[in-house]
């Protein structure tokens, strides 16, 4: 067997399976371990974990949707999917897949948080791009006025943003920046508190985690900052122009 319980995979297309294995006269995918049927077509592009494997037939079921069995066929490896970023490409998940995995809340919208709306279904299965993106909300161009989670969507092209905070959009409004009200609103120790705060946040991400590079440069970023203000109680942090240089280390931040 190709994979185990744990791995991820991608679902892969309808049209790419039909056109290496073509269709029987029920409608479904003649793939050789198993048929790939009209409803497991809901699910192809997304990136799933694997809940458990059958090494008798090599068919596997997915976490979130434990009444279909996929042929190994039907997927390739895929890494678990990092926190979307400003510019990746994904694909918004069929309305019917949502609803299996979270179930519906008492208006009829998917149930997670933010929800799914019925109103935002004409988006299901569409390619659209992340205009902007945190843990737990999505925005997307095109869909403006709507809030959508992570979970509501699958990356299939990512962009070439570093991650860094000063490249996050929610750190670049065009007036007032929400990195600058902190300053403003906080006391100077307040804000020298978030910094670090957060210096220390993705330093331990970093040695614990599977995204070492991207959190690294974060706290990197952080720190930089954090530098800027420690003696200078007056100083204006810019996100957008107070970007670490490359030989920056942060010797003499806490002297």
């Amino acid at each position: 067997m190709r994979f185990k319980k744990g791995d991820y995979v991608r679902i892969r297309s309808w049209e790419e399976m039909k056109k290496e294995y073509g269709v029987g006269e029920d409608g479904e995918v003649d793939i050789p371990q198993c048929s790939f049927t009209e409803g497991m077509k809901d699910y192809c592009g997304e990136i799933r974990e694997v809940s458990v494997a059958d090494d008798r037939d090599d068919t596997y079921q997915m976490k979130g949707i434990d009444f279909y069995w996929f042929p190994e066929d039907s997927l390739v490896p895929a890494k678990k999917q990092r926190e979307l970023r400003k510019g990746d490409k994904v694909l918004v998940r069929s309305w019917d897949s949502m609803k299996e995995e979270f179930g519906t809340d008492d208006d009829g919208d998917i149930d997670t948080v933010p929800c799914f709306a019925t109103s935002m279904r004409r988006y299901c299965g569409e390619e659209m791009t992340v205009s902007d993106a945190g843990i737990s909300f999505v925005n997307l161009e095109g869909a403006s006025g709507y809030c959508f989670s992570p979970k509501h969507v699958t990356l299939i092209e990512p962009s070439e943003n570093t991650g860094l905070a000063s490249d996050q959009e929610h750190y670049k409004a065009s007036a007032m920046q929400p990195l600058e009200v902190m300053q403003t609103f906080f006391t100077p120790e307040q804000f020298k508190g978030f910094l670090l705060g957060n210096f220390v946040k993705y330093t331990m991400r970093a040695m614990h985690k599977g995204q070492a590079e991207s959190d690294h440069d974060k706290a990197k970023q952080y720190l930089y900052w954090y530098s800027l203000v420690k003696n200078d109680a007056d100083y204006r942090i810019s996100p957008e122009t107070d970007v670490p240089d490359d030989d920056f280390t942060g010797e003499g931040a806490f002297a």
